[in-house]
C-alpha cells in the first residue's frame, strides 16, 4: 500500500514518531520557477562600475550606446522574475550619479523605488524577487569596494568571503532568489527520497510521489535513476 504525507511509525514499545511528509511548492506560496529568468552582471572598464541587468538589455546597450560605455559580461548570477509574482517583492536599481557609475540592488515593499542613502538615482524596477528565504531561495549577497565606487552581488557565501578578504565590504542579503542554472545542484542518488536536479520548465512527479524539477533527460542518461520515471 502507498502512503504520502504524513506517516506514523510505531516502534518497539509502540513508540509514535512523526515523519513530516515533503514540503511541495504550491502556486499560493511560490513564484513560478518556469518563469524566472536570469540576471547578467557587467562591467565597464570606463566606469569602473559593474551593473546588473537581463543579456538583451546589456546587448542592446552596447550596440546603441555611442559613448564610451561598454559592458563586459561577468557571467549569470541569478534568477528572479520580470513580473509580480506571489510573496515577490520589486527589485530595483539604484544609482550614485545619472552616469550609473556606481550601482546597487535594494528592494521596495511597493513599486516606489527605496530611499538608500547615497544612492537618490532610480535606474528603474529590474525584477521581483523574495523578501525572505522561501521556496527553494538562495541569499543574494552584495559587496562594495569605497576605494573604486564599485560594487559586486553573488549567490556564491565562498565568492562574497573571497572579496572581502581583499578589502571588499560585505553590505549583507539584498533579497532571495533562484540560483542560477550553473549552480543547480545535480541528482543524487537513491530511489526512495525526493532528488534534487536541473530545473526545466516542468515540475514532473517521481513514481514515489515525491516531487522534483527534473529534465527528461536525466531520467534517460543517470543511471543512478534508471528505475525512476517522470
Amino acid at each position: 500500500m502507498k502512503v504520502t504525507g504524513n506517516v506514523l511509525l510505531f516502534l518497539s514499545f509502540f513508540t509514535p514518531l512523526i515523519v513530516a511528509g515533503p514540503v511541495r511548492r504550491t502556486t499560493d506560496t511560490c513564484g513560478d520557477p518556469s518563469l524566472a529568468v536570469t540576471f547578467i552582471q557587467g562591467f565597464s572598464r570606463s566606469l569602473t562600475a559593474h551593473n546588473v541587468n537581463f543579456r538583451a538589455d546589456f546587448v542592446n546597450a552596447n550596440t546603441q550606446n555611442t559613448g564610451d560605455v561598454e559592458y563586459e559580461f561577468q557571467g549569470e548570477m541569478f534568477r528572479a522574475w520580470k513580473t509580480p509574482q506571489v510573496n515577490t517583492v520589486p527589485l530595483f536599481r539604484m544609482g550614485s550619479d545619472t552616469l550609473a557609475s556606481d550601482i546597487i540592488l535594494a528592494t521596495s515593499t511597493t513599486t516606489d523605488p527605496p530611499t538608500v542613502p547615497g544612492f537618490p538615482v532610480n535606474f528603474g524596477l529590474i525584477g521581483y524577487v523574495y523578501a525572505t528565504q522561501i521556496c527553494d531561495s538562495v541569499p543574494l549577497f552584495q559587496v562594495s569596494l569605497a576605494s573604486r565606487t564599485d560594487h559586486w552581488v553573488t549567490t556564491d557565501a565562498s565568492e562574497r568571503d573571497a572579496l572581502v578578504s581583499f578589502g571588499w565590504a560585505d553590505e549583507g542579503t539584498v533579497a532571495f532568489v533562484l540560483p542560477p542554472y550553473s549552480k543547480q545542484p545535480e541528482v543524487y542518488k537513491g530511489s526512495n527520497e525526493c532528488r534534487s536536479c536541473r530545473e526545466s520548465d516542468k515540475l514532473r512527479q517521481l513514481s514515489d510521489g515525491l516531487p522534483a524539477k527534473c529534465r527528461l533527460e536525466d531520467f534517460k542518461t543517470n543511471p543512478d535513476i534508471n528505475t525512476l520515471r517522470p
